[in-house]
Formats: C-alpha cells, sequence, structure tokens
C-alpha cells in the first residue's frame, strides 16, 4: 500500500494574507509574474515555504489575492466620486488622482503575465472595468442634472471611458503605441477634462499635473 497523503494544516488569517500580499505587490507590478518561485517568496516574506504553504495553496492564489488587494485599492475612488461635501470638481480632480496614484508603477509586463499566464484570474480585471464604467455613469448622470457637466448623454460619455479602459488594460496595445500606463492616463483625461464641464475649467493641464503631482516625462 502507498503511503498516506499529508493533510496540511491551513491558516486563515486574511489580514496576515494582505499584509505578506502588500510587500509582494511592488515587486509584481514592476517586474511582472514569472520571476518569483516560492522559494523566493518565501524569502522576500523572510518566512519559511512551510509556513508560507499553511497560508497559501499555491502561486496562484498569491497572484490572485495581490491583483484584489490592487483592484480593492483603485476602486476606493468611489468614495471620492460620490462625496457630496466637496463639489464636483475636486471630486472628479480627486478621484483623478486616487487613480493615477494607484496604478502608477504598474508595468506592461505585469499586465502581459497576468492575461498570458494567469487568464482565470485576468478575469478579475475585466470585471472590475464593468464596474468602473458602472460608477462613472453614475456620478456623469448626477453631474447632468446638477448642470455642472454638459448636457451629454452619460452613456457615451461612460462608453468612450469604457473604450479607454479596455484599451489601456490590454498590455499590446500600450507596447504597440510605445505608451506608458501613466501618460495614456494622464493624456487621456486632459482631453476628456475639456468637454465634460459646462464651465472652462482654468489651467487645466496644471491642475491635473498638481492633482497628478508628478511631472510625466520623469515616468517615461
Amino acid at each position: 500500500m502507498g503511503r498516506k497523503p499529508v493533510v496540511k494544516e491551513r491558516i486563515d488569517n486574511p489580514s496576515q494574507k494582505e499584509e505578506w500580499v502588500r510587500v509582494l505587490l511592488p515587486i509584481y507590478i514592476k517586474n511582472g509574474l514569472k520571476k518569483l518561485s516560492m522559494n523566493q517568496v518565501a524569502t522576500q516574506l523572510n518566512i519559511s515555504k512551510a509556513t508560507l504553504y499553511k497560508h497559501f495553496s499555491s502561486r496562484e492564489e498569491i497572484i490572485e489575492m495581490a491583483l484584489v488587494v490592487k483592484l480593492n485599492d483603485i476602486g476606493s475612488f468611489k468614495e471620492m466620486l460620490f462625496d457630496e461635501t466637496q463639489p464636483y470638481i475636486d471630486r472628479y480632480f480627486n478621484s483623478i488622482h486616487l487613480f493615477f496614484a494607484e496604478i502608477s508603477g504598474i508595468s506592461t509586463e505585469f499586465l502581459l503575465d497576468l492575461k498570458n499566464l494567469y487568464p482565470e484570474i485576468w478575469k478579475r480585471v475585466e470585471f472590475f472595468r464593468e464596474y468602473a464604467a458602472t460608477m462613472l455613469k453614475a456620478f456623469y448622470s448626477r453631474g447632468i442634472d446638477g448642470g455642472v457637466f454638459n448636457d451629454i448623454d452619460p452613456a457615451i460619455l461612460v462608453l468612450n471611458d469604457k473604450m479607454f479602459f479596455d484599451a489601456i488594460s490590454e498590455p499590446e496595445f500600450l507596447m504597440q503605441n510605445g505608451l506608458s500606463l501613466q501618460k495614456a492616463f494622464r493624456d487621456y483625461f486632459t482631453l476628456r477634462t475639456q468637454g465634460l464641464f459646462k464651465q472652462s475649467v482654468p489651467d487645466l493641464t496644471k491642475k491635473i499635473d498638481n492633482f497628478i503631482g508628478v511631472v510625466m516625462d520623469s515616468k517615461d
């Protein structure tokens, strides 16, 4: 008779797992997903491989949780969009700033590896695009009703945004056009804002750069 399989003890500690994932995230989004084996992950976290496997069943589970954490961070833009204590223009630009800060540093290698190596996990990116479009449609609708935005059908505004988000989340589009995620985002929202508000926004480019908080040339 063969040896009985060893039943591994699992530890369900979401806060500890998220803490470790946040250590790994900057490495993943900068270098892609091919370079860290489970041994190397354990080394990065300064724990044993046995401890790592008590919390995570596989490398895929770590990567999926890392993506979920990142998408949740990006998705917090919703709180700013619908903060009714702030003027619409501040809510809009604060959301741009948060979104930009959260995507800053995400490399084409990370997107490419995620899409090609982990297609099931990649579906979470596709779901997030739909979620973001739903939030933006509600925001545009309220802004139009309040007389802040030009009277453009919010479905058209969202379609435009969705096409942009679909494009920039495809690593092939960025590579073919020699774009970083950051520059594509900045240029799009400069163009977008010029046609969105009923009244002109003074020093639009300067305002976007101030909210983003970087000079784009230093990022490329």
